[in-house]
């Protein structure tokens, strides 16, 4: 069973050199290449992203599927609504709050019941996605773009569930609790720096 969840990890690591070693501003993209990027230039997204996916599998049944589904739902209304030109206060501390809220629920293993979770992640993937789509380059498809978001962005998520399933199972639950400490001191160094 293990080595079905380390397959499962490996092939996404997999996905990862290619994303980061295209060549955004070379080519007629459209605006593909520059969204399939943007999500990994920034260690609080992608912290943000992988956190999504192991605190959904804090839940059972079809709950595990809220959390991940509402972020990226989210996400791209975030999205559009940044491409719109449209500056929003506090989205700066909405990503932060979406590495550390997260990551001191999983360090913790403070369960907030599905709504409450599910609201959290809504606010933290409206942030994330208003972010991603402000920070757009001029002169692309947005469609493109956004799309690309989207995409690696889900790989993200999908990855953090990957993981948490695989620690889950593993004879080591508490790797759960400490990529949470991880993802506490990761939005703390943000914080602070």
């Amino acid at each position: 069973m293990r080595s079905k969840y380390s397959i499962g990890v490996a092939a996404l690591m997999c996905l990862i050199p290619s994303l980061v070693q295209a060549h955004p501003s070379i080519g007629a993209s459209g605006g593909w290449a520059q969204g399939l990027i943007h999500p990994l230039t920034g260690l609080d997204h992608i912290a943000a992203m992988l956190a999504v996916g192991l605190w959904a599998l804090q839940f059972e049944g079809k709950a595990r599927f809220v959390l991940p589904l509402t972020f990226i739902g989210v996400l791209a209304l975030g999205g559009l609504v940044g491409t719109a030109d449209r500056a929003l206060p506090w989205v700066e501390q909405g990503i932060l709050l979406s590495v550390l809220l997260p990551g001191l629920f999983l360090a913790t293993t403070l369960r907030p019941p599905v709504v409450v979770s599910a609201s959290l992640i809504a606010m933290f993937a409206f942030c994330h996605g208003q972010a991603h789509g402000a920070e757009a380059p001029l002169g692309i498809a947005t469609g493109f773009y956004a799309g690309g978001f989207i995409l690696t962005s889900s790989l993200l998520v999908l990855g953090g569930a990957v993981l948490g399933l695989a620690w889950k199972n593993n004879p080591q639950p508490q790797m759960v609790r400490f990529a949470g400490g991880v993802l506490t001191v990761i939005a703390l160094g943000i914080f602070f720096v």
